[in-house]
């Protein structure tokens, strides 16, 4: 089964998901929004609504919204449930985030779609978690 995951997404997109997943982790840590396990899945909520917020001074939405694909690519092939499901508290954040910065830069009307990635490479490397 891991060797599917691994495939499902093409190397570019494995790469850019890299870099957004390995942004959350190090958000984490800094912020010390880790389980007792030292693990910072399975993902709240309120974990990304912070993450986005911190995010908007530094990047575009554009990569704000990669950035959370990539958070729920790695939170679903860690064997949890869709982070960004019933969020609603996430998407008022991130609509204020699109509304904020289309005031400095050019609107963008295409968003990333979300995929599906295995683990983070590196030196975060998660088990998924057995059913």
């Amino acid at each position: 089964m891991t060797q599917f995951l691994h495939v499902s997404l093409a190397p570019s997109t494995r790469q850019s998901y890299l870099s957004g997943q390995r942004r959350f982790i190090e958000f984490c840590v800094a912020h010390s929004l880790l389980h007792p396990s030292g693990c910072p899945f399975p993902v709240s909520e309120s974990t990304l609504e912070m993450f986005v917020a911190h995010l908007a001074s530094s990047v575009s939405y554009g990569t704000i919204k990669s950035y959370l694909c990539a958070v729920r690519s790695l939170q679903i092939d860690l064997g949890y449930g869709d982070p960004l499901v019933a969020t609603p508290r996430l998407e008022h954040v991130l609509r204020g985030i699109r509304r904020a910065l289309s005031l400095k830069e050019p609107h963008s009307t295409a968003s990333p779609s979300c995929h599906s990635e295995p683990y983070v490479a590196d030196s975060y490397v998660f088990e998924p978690r057995r059913l």
